[in-house]
């Protein structure tokens, strides 16, 4: 699961925008490869319109992709070669072949079918039925908006998905230029992704996040370093391991491309009302699951949460837990476990330093919020309940689960976070805290 959360700018609406489509892209594994198949966006996207709409010629499916028709012709011979497609001369123009699907492309659109029914089917179950209607229509006023290209909808298709795919031409995403800026989309995320680290990123942890080949990524990270775009640091805590930061040259190219972006958006949304976009906004957070935007306070902006994954980083985290506990005279709270295998877990980070940790324990029949342990400066307040609101949204977006419960020990946490429980009422008396709570507006 993709660690970051959602950069929020209420005073510009067009970042938070620029985001939500970049982590959509993200969670449908749609980077630098489709639907995590060996074909790049170009090939993919020629089998999906083919299929939607068999009849179209390589000039056709040039247009619509934003392809030169020479790179359209390269892209639909190198499919023909590996039997994605079929190839043969047009009955009625000569000049002019006549494609249809091969065998592996059928294979190809059949994974994608399932993959794209997924996916939706996953983040569905987040709005209702006039909520999707509103986010389409949205959706449909950008890609309008953006002169993206009128395409036919692909069979079995929410038309919400014909608005993105319209979308992903107008980006440029799929010709390999997002929004013409003279980079391609994989090197904006990634740019994208090391800047919005507050803590030291390492190659593995974006291959992680993006679905790619450590080694394959490697080769992407180096020829960006040797444009001058990154800087690598040998870690001190890991010699074997390098961090990833941008340099002034890499942060002046993200600045221009998001800049770029945003003023496309802007213009693109100008027949909507500021009341239209902001609930826009919200509702597409909804739907790509970001839990930041809806529900929850923003985090302070030097603090950040990721899951705890690896060994090495259980270790640290029990280390962690360990010094504040004594630190805090609270030994009796100390769990016989200490971030077990199967438990899931959060890292708080503060200007890139471990600053917390908060356990969900599997006891085997349910989930429990087992361990919330922060740092004096962050505890507190509404820092402290955000904290715990974003790792709840993120326990419950990785799980599918509806309600989490809580230890004994968090019961004074449970109240603070849920405060306005209806007296009477299933929930007033739980020690649960449900999913829905968190969607609820904060005061």
């Amino acid at each position: 699961m993709d660690s970051s959360l959602t950069k929020i700018d209420s005073a510009d609406p067009y970042a938070t925008l620029l985001e939500l489509l970049r982590q959509y892209q993200r969670k449908g594994k749609f980077v630098d490869s489709v639907y995590e198949s060996p074909l790049s966006p170009a090939e993919a996207f020629v089998l999906i319109e083919l299929d939607a709409a068999p009849s179209k010629t390589i000039g056709e499916l040039g247009r619509i992709l934003e392809l030169q028709q020479s790179s359209a012709s390269r892209v639909v011979t190198k499919l023909a070669r590996h039997g994605y497609l079929k190839k043969s001369q047009a009955s009625r123009d000569r000049r002019q072949s006549a494609l249809s699907i091969g065998a592996k492309g059928r294979e190809f659109l059949k994974h994608r079918n399932q993959a794209v029914n997924q996916f939706i089917s996953s983040m569905v179950k987040n709005v209702d039925m006039s909520e999707l209607a509103e986010i389409q229509r949205c959706l449909k006023v950008l890609a309008d908006g953006d002169n993206a290209p009128q395409i036919s909808l692909h069979p079995g298709d929410h038309p919400l998905v014909l608005e993105i795919r319209r979308l992903t031409y107008a980006h440029g995403i799929i010709k390999g230029d997002y929004v013409d800026s003279g980079y391609t989309p994989l090197e904006w995320q990634l740019l994208s992704a090391i800047s919005s680290g507050e803590r030291k990123i390492r190659a593995c942890d974006l291959a992680e996040q993006f679905s790619i080949v450590v080694n394959t990524l490697s080769d992407k990270l180096h020829r960006m370093e040797k444009q001058g775009l990154l800087e690598r640091k040998r870690l001190e805590s890991d010699r074997r391991n390098f961090s990833l930061s941008l340099s002034k040259k890499g942060e002046s190219v993200l600045r221009a491309i998001e800049d770029k972006a945003k003023s496309r958006m802007k213009r693109a949304l100008s027949s909507l009302s500021s009341a239209e976009i902001s609930n826009f906004l919200n509702l597409f957070a909804k739907y790509v699951g970001e839990p930041s935007i809806y529900g929850t306070s923003a985090l302070p902006k030097n603090v950040s949460i990721r899951p705890v994954v690896s060994e090495h980083e259980r270790a640290e985290g029990r280390a962690f837990v360990v010094l504040e506990l004594v630190r805090k005279n609270l030994f009796a709270d100390t769990p016989e476990i200490l971030l077990g295998i199967d438990s899931i877990c959060f890292g708080i980070y503060q200007s890139g330093a471990l600053s917390g940790v908060i356990e969900f324990q599997n006891t085997g029949q349910t989930w429990v919020l087992r361990l919330s342990l922060l740092t004096a400066e962050l505890e507190g307040g509404d820092t402290g309940k955000a904290i715990l609101r974003h790792a709840l949204a993120l326990f419950f977006e990785k799980t599918g689960c509806h309600e989490v419960g809580v230890h004994s020990s968090l019961q004074t946490a449970l109240s603070a976070l849920c405060p306005e429980r209806g007296k009477g009422s299933d929930k007033s008396v739980s020690n649960k805290i449900y999913r829905d709570e968190l969607s609820a507006p904060q005061r």
